[in-house]
C-alpha cells in the first residue's frame, strides 16, 4: 500500500513559496537600496559641482573687482 504523500508535499510546496517570496523580497530590497544610493551620491555630486561653480564665479568676482585679473 502506498503511502499517503498529500500532506508532506503540501508542506513542502509550502515551504518552498514562503522562502521563495522571501528571497524575492529580499532581493528587491537590495535593488531599491542600491537605486536609492545611487541617487544619493548622483545628488551630492550635483550640490558639489554647482558649489564648486559658485565659488569660481565668486573668486573671478572679487578679483575682478581688485584688479587682478589678467582680461578675462
Amino acid at each position: 500500500m502506498l503511502p499517503d504523500l498529500s500532506a508532506p508535499v503540501t508542506l513542502l510546496g509550502s515551504l518552498f513559496f514562503a522562502v521563495s517570496a522571501f528571497g524575492l523580497g529580499w532581493l528587491i530590497g537590495r535593488a531599491h537600496r542600491a537605486l536609492q544610493r545611487r541617487d544619493q551620491l548622483n545628488h551630492v555630486e550635483a550640490i558639489r559641482q554647482g558649489m564648486l561653480r559658485h565659488a569660481a564665479a565668486d573668486d573671478h568676482h572679487h578679483r575682478a573687482r581688485m584688479g587682478l585679473t589678467q582680461g578675462d
